[in-house]
């Protein structure tokens, strides 16, 4: 999805060609869709080819068309092997024909597409037969709002806040990230550990906040670790720490809820299973907490739509994981950052089938991509603290070093 838009952006193309495999059938009803939002900003036209695996007919549809272009930008996809090599010969044969691929920051973006993520994480890489080479235009076309179909409000603001971030950007590929501001505090994407507890304390100042919070320094704590500024690093034993990114791509991992408060949802997970039971803690903490229970929330419900699912029983998290079905468990990683938990569960049986393992905060994330995530998030939840608290400020979420910023206002769901 990222392509498509990032590309009508970039090229604004007259004709688009989809070229599809029978089993990608089922992506080709939101491509429509996205490209049908598309033609509200701009006309073209649209033709599909299913490509299955034919690669004369293949070639013969890529010449047909192509014949009819005064340029032509072909972006392929990561999977699309066999159209790399007749997109790369083409190349070579023709001076107007251009490959581009999009160097996408992955990480803590990874659940979003363009432009719904900063025009920095969707940089372009083209090409032709001269080599690397700058062929794009202003991106003057304001691009809608595209296949937004969520009602967790998290996602909703900061969505919608990215969106009209970008729009206020003529700039075709920037090199630069993000900056929040709230009155006199700032904080960039370069930011360490020192800059973040500056800021911090800074916002502990905030008029709303000083006088309508009894413990502002835990609340803003607390939102500063949700946001996922701070790296996690599990215990594997003998005292070695490794990153947690590193451990979620190495098989299926089971998380507590402790991971949620801090930031679990900003790691790039694709075997993560959330235990019933997490919710169920984080729905009485929401009834408890308006303020940041609520928020956490949302970025569960986000968790649950995004990540695999562990049925539990209706208590505790301590209790109950290692009573989960004993197939899902075996081989798993079991990760907490509760010592009594690890201790708990290091104890049980599960220990036998299943790897239990000790998580904890060690430091700002060391991705500028993956920070910039974090200024976003916390952008979001001070948005929704300060509405709560009825207060007229709202924070900004801008391009660094530039007056380009939007007021970062809490959409409902």
């Amino acid at each position: 999805m990222s392509s498509l838009v990032r590309s009508f952006e970039l090229f604004k193309p007259d004709h688009y060609l989809l070229m599809f495999s029978p089993h990608a059938e089922w992506v080709m009803e939101r491509v429509r869709k996205t490209l049908n939002e598309l033609k509200k900003a701009r006309d073209f036209t649209v033709r599909e080819e299913r490509t299955a695996y034919d690669i004369k007919a293949t070639e013969k549809t890529i010449d047909e068309e192509i014949s009819r272009c005064e340029v032509v930008y072909s972006v392929v996809t990561p999977a699309s092997n066999v159209m790399t090599i007749l997109l790369t010969r083409k190349l070579l044969q023709r001076p107007n024909y251009y490959v581009v691929n999009f160097l996408f920051s992955f990480g803590s973006w990874h659940n979003f597409y363009y432009p719904y993520v900063p025009r920095t994480a969707e940089e372009p890489l083209v090409f032709n037969s001269q080599g690397v080479v700058n062929s794009w235009k202003d991106p003057t076309i304001p691009i809608p709002m595209i296949g937004l179909e969520t009602n967790n409000s998290y996602v909703r603001t900061l969505s919608e806040t990215v969106l009209k971030l970008n729009s206020q950007n003529r700039d075709p590929v920037p090199n630069y990230w993000l900056e929040l501001r709230l009155n006199e505090c700032r904080l960039n994407s370069d930011f360490n550990d020192g800059a973040l507890r500056s800021f911090t304390m800074c916002l502990e100042q905030v008029g709303a906040i000083a006088a309508n919070v009894s413990n502002p320094g835990g609340l803003l704590n607390n939102l500063v670790n949700l946001a996922g500024t701070k790296e996690i690093k599990v215990n594997q034993g003998n005292n070695q720490e490794v990153e947690l990114s590193r451990v979620l791509t190495q098989g299926r991992a089971i998380v507590d809820t402790n991971l949620v408060y801090y930031g679990i949802h900003t790691y790039e997970a694709n075997n993560l299973l959330l235990p019933h039971c997490v919710l169920n803690e984080v729905i009485l903490k929401a009834t408890d907490d308006e303020l940041f229970g609520h928020l956490v929330l949302q970025v569960a419900l986000h968790l649950r739509e995004t990540s695999g699912y562990l049925p539990t029983e209706f208590q505790q998290c301590d209790v109950v994981v290692p009573r989960a079905d004993p197939y899902i468990l075996d081989g798993a990683y079991l990760i907490t950052a509760d010592k009594l938990a690890y201790e708990l569960w290091s104890s049980s049986p599960v220990s036998k089938i299943a790897r239990v393992m000790l998580a904890g905060l060690r430091g700002v994330k060391g991705r500028k991509s993956d920070r910039a995530m974090a200024l976003a998030n916390l952008g979001v939840f001070l948005s929704y603290v300060l509405e709560k608290l009825s207060a007229e400020e709202r924070p900004e979420l801008c391009w660094e070093k530039s007056n380009n910023c939007v007021k970062v206002e809490w959409v409902q769901g």
